[in-house]
């Protein structure tokens, strides 16, 4: 067993649930230890690289609800996808995909809100990294 400790995870097997091992990873926000989050230690091979972000929005929504944890690698923009981003300051998640060669095109799972371009060397805009895991919190 590992310094964390580990969970029970829910298996086809009723009578032999299995253990997961489980690592630290800190959270953005408070950047401190005794904030970390625990996950799966499966995810051990990426642990310097990924970061926990609590998400406060239902911008993503249905497919990264509002209170969830997301683990994002800080690799920056590698290509279309799901990405961690600060946008004036403030966290969220966004779908990214380039335009063109000046700018990004940000858009939202939730069809509330309007997808919107953002110039690629705009200093108000930080692209965190492309989200790895999302644990939504029911």
């Amino acid at each position: 067993m590992h310094d964390c400790g580990h969970v029970a995870e829910d298996s086809t097997d009723e009578n032999s649930p299995k253990e997961v091992d489980l690592i630290k990873i800190e959270n953005i926000a408070a950047r401190e230890k005794e904030t970390a989050i625990l996950i799966p230690e499966v995810f051990n091979i990426y642990r310097e690289k990924l970061t926990a972000i609590a998400i406060t929005s239902d911008d993503m929504e249905p497919t990264i609800s509002k209170n969830a944890i997301i683990l994002c690698n800080d690799f920056g923009f590698v290509g279309s996808g799901i990405y961690a981003v600060k946008i004036n300051g403030v966290y969220s998640v966004k779908r990214i995909s380039l335009k063109n060669t000046e700018s990004y095109i940000m858009a939202c799972d939730n069809k509330l809100y309007e997808t919107f371009e953002v110039a690629i060397n705009d200093e108000r805009l930080e692209i965190v990294g492309l989200v790895r895991v999302a644990i939504n919190i029911l």
